[in-house]
């Protein structure tokens, strides 16, 4: 049986650490010395005269990103005893092909820690702050070897989405000893370097200044976008929360006014979508860690005007910026004139502009009410869904989704090629059944999203869900479905535990009231 490693097996000769300073700052450091009893700390980026000695057992050390996150060096230039070094890059290359042929298990979880979050972060930020010799040679090696990183990072972002439901987010150090953790909270890093490389980071910028006869951050965007990097960062988007990823998504929306390939404007919708939803979807502490720094909310928001521009009329884009706008300020209404523990929750209704039935007028997707479940017009007796419901209603009701569903089944079985003819058809299957709330025209999008990609299974099962959606709410109200809804909806999957906590939630908010 293999025992666990003491923290202290951690701390080796020239490997990376966590270090507190003398401000009382968790910070990346190299171990330049290690002894019985103490360790010789050298913090990343700063001057060798801050370096500090640690006892071997002391509190203010710790395995390597236990405590830090990207960058901790001086702000605008690192100090390093550092130079381009041909054999290094080599190094790293070999090491990324591994990678990606074993989809990261190729080296143990905290060894992938210090390669990721470490050896290849650090090389990275050394390449673009460093002033090349010979730049005509070495620059044109470095766009190689940033390309080699942006395939590598597109793997990363096809993986995750597996690996995600095996972490333990109760365990801070379990990517200490879990592949699936290591891999996981490696999210701060790997889109720290992509942002670098895309030149989003106004501390290694000067790259591109210094180069720019050689590079540009265009080619590096091109190749992102050309190998469905967006594909795969959408699909990360939403699986992992946003608060988590806000550091990248502030500029991502950038890229489509960089890049001149038309054909890439089809990920514009999708990744709009999917932000909407995940802006929703957002906890209290999330919204307050966003809107903190009101100049990235400005850069997300012209950012998005930008991009959104770029595929929308007018009034369609006043619709999307209307929500975004509209939250931001409700959000800082609440955060500046409310205690955190008495902030009022704000329901968004789950409703896409893009797909906002022209029935419904502007004002409802910003409404507080939740919907009733509506009933078709050839039953006309009213159905309270907080009350008992007759045997014989839920009855009708079930025969209805079963009939709706089907009706939907068939239309995913039909293999509809084209995006105008899926619109059209999915308006017809959920709009005409009045039984529908705004939730489901929201889903005209991702059930789109997912026919235009083919994945028919993955249509199929929101459709089942949103089944089972729709069963609750017959039997159990109307505004416990809506709840279910909004928690379950990144995994797709309902048990009873959702319910109840669905159901305790939806208590509170009336006992409240």
């Amino acid at each position: 049986m293999n025992q666990i490693p003491k923290v202290q097996d951690f701390y080796k000769q020239k490997s990376w650490c966590d270090a507190k300073d003398t401000l009382g700052v968790w910070r990346v450091g190299r171990i330049r010395k290690r002894t019985k009893t103490i360790v010789v700390v050298h913090f990343d980026g700063w001057s060798d005269k801050w370096k500090q000695i640690y006892c071997l057992h002391s509190t203010l050390i710790a395995p390597f990103r236990m405590h830090s996150k990207g960058y901790t060096g001086q702000l605008k230039k690192p100090l390093r005893d550092w130079d381009y070094n041909e054999d290094a890059i080599k190094t790293s290359e070999g090491i990324m092909t591994i990678l990606v042929h074993d989809n990261f298990s190729g080296l143990a979880p905290y060894e992938l820690t210090l390669f990721l979050r470490g050896d290849l972060y650090i090389q990275v930020d050394s390449l673009m702050c460093h002033t090349y010799n010979n730049p005509s040679k070495e620059v044109s090696r470095v766009v190689e070897f940033f390309n080699g990183i942006i395939d590598m990072i597109i793997k990363w972002m096809s993986v995750v989405p597996g690996e995600i439901k095996n972490c333990d987010s109760e365990s801070p150090d379990k990517y200490l000893y879990s592949k699936s953790d290591a891999i996981c909270k490696a999210i701060y890093e790997i889109l720290d370097m992509l942002s670098s490389i895309f030149g989003f980071t106004s501390r290694t910028m000067e790259f591109f200044e210094r180069n720019k006869q050689y590079v540009t951050a265009k080619i590096f965007i091109h190749t992102f976008l050309n190998k469905e990097g967006m594909k795969h960062f959408i699909n990360i988007l939403k699986v992992i929360s946003l608060e988590n990823l806000w550091h990248t998504v502030v500029n991502i929306p950038a890229i489509f006014s960089i890049s001149t390939v038309v054909a890439n404007g089809l990920y514009i919708m999708p990744l709009t979508e999917c932000l909407i939803n995940q802006i929703e979807c957002l906890p209290l502490e999330a919204i307050s860690f966003i809107i903190e720094d009101q100049d990235n909310v400005s850069l997300f928001m012209k950012n998005m005007e930008n991009m959104i521009d770029l595929v929308s009329s007018p009034h369609q884009k006043e619709n999307y910026m209307e929500f975004f706008r509209n939250f931001f300020r409700m959000q800082n209404l609440q955060t500046n004139n409310y205690e955190q523990d008495s902030v009022p929750e704000l329901k968004f209704p789950l409703i896409s502009p893009r797909n906002k039935p022209p029935a419904f007028p502007t004002s409802r997707r910003l409404s507080s009410k939740t919907s009733p479940l509506k009933r078709p017009e050839a039953f006309k007796e009213s159905l309270d869904l907080h009350q008992e419901i007759p045997i014989n209603s839920i009855n009708y009701i079930k025969q209805l989704i079963e009939r709706r569903h089907f009706e939907c089944v068939q239309l995913i079985e039909s293999r509809i090629s084209t995006r105008k003819e899926t619109q059209k058809s999915l308006e017809i299957v959920f709009k005409d059944h009045s039984s529908c709330d705004e939730q489901e025209f929201y889903l005209f999008g991702v059930i789109e999203f997912l026919i235009t990609e083919d994945k028919l299974d993955e249509a199929m099962k929101v459709i089942k869900w949103r089944k089972k959606i729709l069963k609750i709410a017959a039997l159990n109200g109307w505004e416990i479905a809506q709840e279910v809804g909004r928690i379950t909806f990144y995994k797709l999957e309902i048990d009873s535990s959702d319910i109840f906590k669905a159901s305790m939630k939806v208590a509170d908010s009336i006992n409240r009231n």
